[in-house]
């Protein structure tokens, strides 16, 4: 009998150190995790704040190109804002991570209609079966109904390949192309599609870009491609047309008033991203800026 106690005694010992250590283990699990937690706030909140000082350099350093400069030379400044903030003291040689882009150098595929997106496909090289495939699977995608074009695809193909159905209405942004059918390994390609709504800038969208213009032919595409690598401003339409021999001319003067609706020789805008990175792992908080110019001061339309 005593033997008997002496074991239930023994085990009840045996399961309370169990128990403490139990407890002891998840009490060290949860302060583990809530000092994670904070060191994550705090590192989130030191790189947001790093970033802020990023976007406020990048805009300091706009504004002194601008008015460090002769009246006349403004356009050229704004023309060239991507190497202006890569170069500038204020930016280079610190911890900020930053890009800029015109706004205007990559097609709506909001906006795109389908002969647009037809002479970008064609341009890219890509095959006439092939392009009208992927081009009426973005109208799909992006068009209010459920009923697939002859070459698209609707809800039901997407289901039945168990994958994401479309958002039938706008795309949210570039990336989501991925996930339209025939466009999941398109790649460094989706360079010439966006999201942004503006005039198309001659002298930064990409030449395929400006192929889906109507009555930009080949001669006027290498113009283009001349006057860039001279790093020569592009100039408007009409001057543009006078250095093109007479039938590419032509073609562009026939299309003249909705190129002139539809181009510009600057950018209309600039979309900057600037982030910074704080702790170990790196937490990243990102602003990305869309910089209009106004003489020579410039505002922040949209800060998101």
């Amino acid at each position: 009998m005593t033997r008997a106690r002496r074991g239930f005694a023994l085990m009840v010992v045996l399961w309370v150190m169990v128990g403490i250590g139990i407890l002891a283990l998840a009490v060290a699990l949860t302060g583990r995790n809530a000092l994670a937690t904070a060191s994550n706030r705090t590192a989130l909140t030191s790189a947001r704040w790093r970033a802020e000082g990023c976007a406020e350099r990048v805009r300091a350093a706009t504004n002194d190109a601008l008015n460090g400069v002769r009246p006349d030379a403004v356009i050229a400044v704004w023309d060239s804002l991507d190497r202006v903030i890569a170069t500038s003291p204020l930016v280079a040689n610190t911890s900020c991570h930053v890009t800029t882009n015109a706004v205007g150098s990559s097609l709506d595929i909001n906006s795109a209609d389908a002969t647009e997106l037809q002479r970008l496909f064609a341009a890219l090289n890509i095959g006439p079966a092939r392009a009208d495939s992927l081009t009426d699977a973005i109208l799909d995608w992006r068009d209010a109904d459920t009923l697939p074009r002859p070459l698209g695809a609707e809800r039901s193909w997407y289901a039945a390949a168990h994958r994401l159905i479309p958002r039938d209405s706008a795309f949210a942004n570039v990336r989501e192309l991925l996930r339209v059918r025939g466009f999941e390994h398109f790649g460094d390609t989706l360079a010439v599609f966006g999201t942004e709504t503006g005039r198309l800038s001659l002298a930064h969208a990409p030449l395929p870009v400006l192929a889906s213009l109507p009555g930009f032919t080949v001669e006027a595409l290498t113009r283009v491609a001349d006057l860039r690598a001279q790093h020569q401003r592009l100039p408007e339409l009409i001057s543009l047309s006078a250095t093109l021999p007479k039938n590419a001319r032509e073609a562009l003067i026939a299309h003249y008033a909705e190129l002139a609706r539809s181009t510009t020789p600057e950018p209309e805008g600039w979309i900057v991203t600037v982030s910074a990175a704080e702790g170990v792992p790196a937490v990243t908080s990102t602003i990305e800026l869309y910089l209009a110019r106004g003489g020579t001061r410039v505002a922040v339309l949209r800060r998101r």
